[in-house]
């Protein structure tokens, strides 16, 4: 029975890779096959907010609980159930390669030793979410800006993650015009002490599609949040600016990468995991984001860790660049 629930796993990852749904997510530990459900999803976004918005579900005595989600690639998992099922060891290219590729991308560095298991799945074919930095100027980057009214109703401090909704009221290419829509909007005055509310101005990059989460803030690699207006319990007003348009900032990212073996190169990959040049590199939330491998297939690979010759390589080309 367990081969065949495997096989009929196998047989729906492949289905959902076909129609272009290439992400899966599930609750709980995916061993556990009596519980688990597989929903697909065609952008890591989507599978992302679903995620969200059932992480605090009611069980049957109406008490919140969360939940345990994962989201895998659905081209990860039928990898690793070929090794489960089939025990297929996939070809591996050396760490070496992989750091020296990752070392010479311009403008964005990537934490090479925070995560060396994130080198053996790259090494062994798989797609990776990894940590980035990269300095931008806000004043550079911006399209337009907007102005977003967020609240949510406050649970005694208990379950920060519940009743939040967000709305954008209005947009202009003008920041001064949203400063001056946001510190006069009288809406963030109410009498409701179980309710929070803020006004918040968010800059929307060039180029990018323009989303905001529940709770106001750009998804992805779409914006910044600049500037914040509201009013505590205490019906204490705060005005906080969190960024100088024309002073250099760095950008926390996490970026899909995978290796291209027919050509050896990385590449960077979007949230449909189309590649993509770093410019265009999508900021992920790697809360619920899962890629372990079986430990027993660890052990099976041949890898290299990177040296230290590497890494002094690495930081001169650093100080090339930048002295450059």
């Amino acid at each position: 029975m367990e081969k065949e629930w495997w096989a009929a796993v196998e047989k729906e990852l492949g289905r959902l890779e076909e129609q272009g749904h290439r992400f899966v997510a599930f609750e709980g530990a995916f061993r556990n096959r009596d519980q688990i459900q597989l929903i697909s999803f065609q952008t890591y976004n989507e599978a992302v907010k679903f995620c969200n918005r059932n992480a605090w579900v009611p069980d049957e005595e109406d008490q919140m609980r969360e939940g345990n989600y994962h989201i895998h690639l659905t081209e990860n998992l039928a990898a690793e159930l070929k090794w489960q099922m089939h025990g297929i060891v996939p070809s591996v290219t050396p760490q070496t390669d992989i750091v020296r590729e990752l070392s010479a991308i311009p403008n964005f560095s990537i934490n090479l030793t925070g995560d060396l298991r994130a080198l053996y799945r790259l090494a062994a074919g798989r797609t990776e979410l990894m940590d980035g930095v990269r300095l931008i100027v806000p004043s550079e980057e911006a399209a337009r800006f907007h102005v977003v009214r967020h609240q949510h109703q406050d649970q005694g401090g208990l379950i920060y993650e519940l009743g939040h909704s967000a709305t954008i009221t209005f947009s202009s290419e003008s920041l001064s015009d949203c400063k001056q829509v946001m510190l006069q909007d009288d809406w963030i005055k109410h009498e409701s002490k179980r309710e929070i509310r803020e006004v918040l101005i968010a800059c929307e990059y060039k180029g990018k599609r323009f989303e905001i989460d529940d709770e106001g803030f750009p998804i992805g690699a779409c914006g910044k949040v600049i500037s914040s207006r509201y009013i505590d319990g205490n019906d204490t007003e705060y005005n906080t600016d969190f960024v100088k348009m024309d002073e250099p900032i760095k950008e926390q990212y996490a970026v899909f990468v995978k290796l291209l073996p027919d050509i050896g190169r990385v590449t960077f990959l979007d949230e449909q995991l189309a590649p993509c040049t770093v410019e265009a590199a999508f900021k992920c939330q790697r809360l619920y984001f899962c890629s372990e491998m079986d430990e027993a297939l660890l052990g099976k690979l041949t890898v290299q860790h990177p040296s230290n010759d590497d890494q002094h390589h690495h930081a001169q080309r650093q100080r090339g660049r930048q002295s450059g």
